[in-house]
């Protein structure tokens, strides 16, 4: 059942959209047991199945990769773990860009 937005620009909050047979033009009609042809359907593609396989996937992965915190944690505990401030310095600038508050 397609629904049409366009009838429902000129609506005001708090208003009611809804007409009486008498306002449609139309003679109120009895409620009968729906037919097969009223019902709605849905059907789903094979996006889901590979979206549940990707889902899978994703899952096995580690969120942390342990061997660059090692990696980082010894070059900071051995004091060679150097920033490059310019580089920090850019990031912000191009995340500030990117992410406007």
């Amino acid at each position: 059942m397609p629904i049409d937005i366009r009838s429902i620009s000129n609506i005001s909050p708090g208003s009611s959209t809804k007409k009486t047979a008498a306002q449609n033009g139309t003679t109120a009609q009895p409620k009968t047991a729906l037919s097969a042809q009223d019902t709605d359907s849905v059907s789903l593609t094979d996006t889901v199945s590979v979206l549940k396989a990707a889902q899978e996937l994703l899952a096995s992965v580690p969120i942390i990769n342990s061997e660059h915190v090692s990696m980082v944690t010894d070059a900071v505990n051995n004091g060679s773990y150097e920033i490059d401030s310019e580089e920090v310095a850019e990031k912000i600038i191009e995340s500030e860009q990117n992410h406007p508050i």
